[in-house]
């Protein structure tokens, strides 16, 4: 993975101004669960937005090798800002945590069948 990111904060919200988002999201060939809850507001000029996410995905399958072995994957990420905006400007603190632990699918596939050549990666359950 290669390549530049450029992170931009996400605008504060007009004085006097609170939101609140739960989300939610569920997927059956991996059985991916992934949630996020965000809080942000602006009272008085003193600012803030909080994010929590949290992403599980099990060994997806699919209908020739089943459930492929190490292809699971975890994320967690939590995004802060606090600060204030006054007339002079605005000074806010951000601070964000991300982690991922990805599995890694390894394995060889004979070029004749298209079978994986080494059983030890794959668990072979047929849906």
């Amino acid at each position: 993975m290669a390549g530049v990111l450029i992170f931009h904060d996400a605008p504060a919200l007009a004085k006097g101004e609170m939101r609140a988002n739960v989300s939610g999201e569920y997927q059956s060939n991996n059985s991916l669960r992934d949630y996020s809850l965000d809080f942000a507001g602006n009272q008085n000029d003193f600012v803030w937005n909080f994010r929590f996410s949290d992403k599980y995905a099990g060994e997806y399958q699919n209908k020739y090798d089943g459930k492929v072995k190490n292809s699971q994957y975890t994320e967690k990420g939590i995004n802060t800002m606090l600060g204030i905006n006054r007339s002079w400007g605005y000074s806010h603190l951000n601070i964000d945590y991300y982690y991922l632990k990805p599995g890694i699918v390894e394995g060889e596939r004979d070029e004749t069948t298209g079978e994986f050549e080494d059983e030890t990666p794959f668990q072979h359950v047929k849906p």
